[in-house]
C-alpha cells in the first residue's frame, strides 16, 4: 500500500469515526477501529442510520442496505467505503 492510499484510508477512518461520535455523543478518543458499534458503542438502528446518511453525502456515495447492515466496526465501514469510491 502506498502513503496515498494510506492517508486517503486514515482520511476515511476519522470521517467515519466523526460521524459515529456526533450521531452518538461519544468522545472520539473511546472508538477505535474495531469497536463493535452495536455492542460496545451501543449504537442503535436509528443511530446507524444517521451515520450512514452523513458519510453517504460526504463521500458522494450510495450504500446497499444489505452491505450497510452487515458492517460493524469502522474498520468494516473503511473497506465499504473503499469498495464504493476506488
Amino acid at each position: 500500500m502506498n502513503n496515498n492510499s494510506k492517508k486517503n484510508r486514515e482520511d476515511i477512518k476519522n470521517v467515519v469515526k466523526n460521524a459515529i461520535s456526533k450521531v452518538g455523543r461519544i468522545d472520539i478518543k473511546l472508538i477505535t477501529d474495531t469497536n463493535s458499534l452495536r455492542n460496545v458503542l451501543m449504537i442503535d438502528s436509528l443511530q446507524a442510520i444517521q451515520i450512514s446518511a452523513m458519510i453517504e453525502k460526504e463521500f458522494n456515495i450510495k450504500f446497499d442496505e444489505i452491505e450497510i447492515l452487515n458492517v460493524d466496526n469502522v474498520e468494516e465501514v473503511t473497506d465499504l467505503i473503499m469498495e464504493y469510491t476506488h
